[in-house]
């Protein structure tokens, strides 16, 4: 059996998928074309398959913003420069995340 990196989800997770772009002029995209390609592009690198993300959470905001909300390192030095990004994190799903 092969190791799994620390974090990955086994292939029978329920999974949520969290997006957070963050541009500085005008978006490059709608949100949903951001969120699609990049659950695409994690299938075999944080999950095993896309089906397993039963819980997406979307947003998009211009920088500077304020908004207040946790950060961690990386996610406050990619606010402070000078380019759009995005922020994303898999977790494993217990609820149904619109009901939280």
């Amino acid at each position: 059996m092969e190791a799994r990196p620390t974090g990955q989800a086994s292939s029978f997770d329920d999974l949520v998928l969290r997006v957070a772009y963050f541009y500085v002029y005008a978006p490059a995209a709608d949100l949903d074309n951001v969120a699609k390609p990049l659950q695409d592009a994690l299938k075999g690198v944080a999950f095993h398959d896309d089906i397993q993300v039963v819980d997406l959470i979307a947003s998009m905001r211009r920088k500077g913003v304020s908004a207040r909300m946790p950060m961690r390192a990386v996610l406050a030095g990619a606010l402070g420069g000078g380019s759009d990004f995005v922020y994303v994190t898999v977790d494993r799903t217990t609820a149904i995340e619109v009901f939280r």
